[in-house]
């Protein structure tokens, strides 16, 4: 199932299509058809409202860096957010994880989340991280009052930035007031 469909900034002439079972085309201007830019379906937990869910690129055309947001096959289904880079052309990328910058827990099989997006204001990487799943959000791996209410937690909350502070390490900060710092290994 397609459900993305982008550009990486100042590149107008390429579409990066997004497939929820794991891979992401190129379609070039012109081109009959799309060709696969990242293959990464041995790592995706997919079906229903899991998979490879989200894309975003900093600055591809200089940097050759992009995230995507899926769900991990390994933890069946928890939330990743995962660094790649371009290959030795820039449509088609290297299938190795430079880094992963967030892993959270999943409880259920919905309501798992979505789109990221860097922001053109402050560079930051916004995440939609979805409240865990399961009808009226109770059951097990919610908290009493719902995970969507829950300020102590990740899940419920639309968005949580990625960002890096003036000595270069990574951080995460919510909207409940916490800030995570990434382990760089």
């Amino acid at each position: 199932m397609r459900l993305l469909l982008k550009s990486a900034p100042g590149d107008p002439t390429r579409l990066f299509v997004v497939s929820q079972p794991g891979q992401i085309f190129v379609l070039e201007d012109g081109a009959p058809e799309p060709a696969v830019f990242l293959d990464i379906r041995e790592l995706i937990a997919y079906g229903g409202e899991r998979g490879l869910l989200g894309l975003a690129f900093p600055d591809y055309e200089a940097n050759g860096r992009f995230f995507v947001h899926y769900s991990d096959k390994v933890t069946e289904g928890d939330t990743r957010v995962v660094e790649f880079r371009r290959g030795e052309t820039p449509d088609v990328a290297d299938p190795t994880p430079v880094a992963t910058y967030l892993e959270h827990e999943q409880p259920q099989t919905n309501h798992n989340g979505g789109s990221i997006e860097f922001s053109p204001r402050d560079g930051f990487l916004y995440l939609g991280l979805g409240d865990g799943g399961n009808s009226n959000d109770y059951g097990p791996g919610h908290s009493a009052i719902g995970n969507g209410q829950d300020l102590t937690t990740l899940l419920g909350f639309s968005i949580a930035g990625f960002g890096q502070d003036s000595a270069g390490e990574v951080y995460v900060a919510d909207f409940g007031g916490t800030v995570y710092r990434v382990d760089p290994e």
